[in-house]
């Protein structure tokens, strides 16, 4: 069999695991780049449809994509060589512990608030509108979060004073913000 088609059980693992993370970050993205157009369009019915979507993906795509990418990446590191005292490594499972606590603790409740605030008031509810605009915020939060992981996995900072990652992270956030900001403004 020619080397090519050979790969270690490290290279699967860290495949599986980078499947996963562009699945969870690809279905972000998206649902993102949808909640700034129905924003920017004072669509409050598409809005509604998408937090109801966002709901239902929870289940059925982020949590087995986020479970999937904490699980092939702490496989990867213990196959690899990695250490899990490794700068980057601790940082990355920081980072999924907030990223896993923002879902459980906010956006699956608050999505299921948001929809009964919809039903109780209407597509048009200034209450409706106030806790989908806070929804959304986090949601860019969650997202820069997550291009700051990808950031730490490519660059692998060996320190907590590793400018070069910093700086990369930092550019990517505020763009992200900015991107978000300048569909929120387009509603105010």
């Amino acid at each position: 069999m020619p080397d090519v088609l050979r790969a270690s059980a490290y290279d699967i693992l860290k495949l599986v695991h980078i499947m996963a993370t562009v699945v969870w970050i690809g279905a972000t993205v998206s649902l993102e780049y949808l909640f700034v157009q129905a924003e920017s369009a004072g669509d409050a019915q598409g809005l509604r449809r998408l937090i109801s979507f966002n709901a239902w993906l929870t289940k059925r795509l982020y949590v087995p994509a986020s479970l999937s990418t904490v699980i092939f990446g702490t496989l990867a590191v213990w196959q690899g060589p990695w250490k899990f005292s490794d700068f980057w490594v601790s940082l990355a499972f920081v980072l999924y512990l907030v990223l896993f606590l923002m879902g459980v603790a906010f956006f699956s409740p608050e999505a299921e608030r948001i929809l009964k605030v919809y039903e109780e008031s209407g597509d048009a509810s200034p209450a409706a509108r106030q806790r989908v605009q806070k929804y959304m915020l986090l949601e860019r939060v969650d997202l820069t979060l997550l291009y700051v992981a990808v950031v730490d996995m490519v660059f692998k900072p060996q320190t907590a004073g590793d400018l070069r990652f910093w700086g990369v992270a930092a550019v990517g956030a505020l763009v992200l913000m900015a991107l978000g900001l300048r569909g929120h403004k387009k509603t105010s």
